[in-house]
């Protein structure tokens, strides 16, 4: 296994992933990465590496975020993922995209 020497570290690669309802239309699912991207932009000491739309989960269509944070500070790379969650929650409630959460249907078939 690889050994990392955090004291040594000068930058941070962050990876994070979230996921959207089915219900989600695809024209609102395309907008989603020019949507992280107008959040990075607002965000001080992170650099946007890509975003795709990565996978059908269970109960979710889900995204991954790549970035990287200019300093090894770990606060600062908090500080950071903090403002980049409440702007990503902040643009989904104005586009009305909904976060997923595990669920399950259940049908009913009259016999």
């Amino acid at each position: 296994s690889r050994v990392n020497n955090f004291k040594k570290m000068n930058t941070r690669r962050i990876s994070f992933e979230f996921g959207i309802t089915y219900e989600t239309p695809t024209a609102q699912m395309k907008k989603i990465p020019e949507m992280v991207e107008q959040i990075f932009a607002r965000v001080d000491h992170i650099e946007l590496n890509r975003i795709h739309f990565k996978s059908f989960g269970d109960f979710s269509l889900n995204y991954s975020v790549v970035y990287i944070v200019d300093t090894k500070d770990y606060a600062v790379y908090m500080d950071a993922q903090q403002e980049m969650n409440l702007g990503l929650k902040e643009a989904f409630e104005k586009a009305k995209i909904d976060f997923a959460y595990p669920t399950q249907l259940q049908y009913n078939k009259k016999v």
